[in-house]
């Protein structure tokens, strides 16, 4: 058996679907019109990861006022609490 370029082709021919050109241009139409609609949910978690990740890690004010009751002797946090946050971190209990 010889095969040959023209064999080929002939063979190509015949297992390649043809496609009318009305059918092609309809394919090209449908791609343009490709979308996606996304649930009011979804814009606004989108808008909510948005101003996240633009705010500070570090609330400055509350540190600095956390600090100016610390240099002026008025900071007391009660010694229960103090405790429950240690048991509560060693235990892995936040009700503590």
């Amino acid at each position: 058996m010889i095969i040959s370029n023209s064999s080929i082709s002939k063979i190509s021919a015949m297992t390649t679907p043809k496609i009318s050109q009305a059918h092609l241009s309809e394919i090209k139409e449908q791609s343009r019109c490709d979308s996606v609609d996304l649930s009011a949910r979804a814009k606004d978690t989108a808008a909510g990861l948005k101003a996240m990740r633009q705010a500070p890690d570090v609330r400055k004010a509350k540190v600095a006022e956390v600090l100016e009751k610390m240099q002026g002797g008025k900071f007391a946090v009660p010694s229960s609490q103090i405790s429950g946050k240690i048991l509560g971190t060693a235990t892995g209990r936040e009700d503590l």
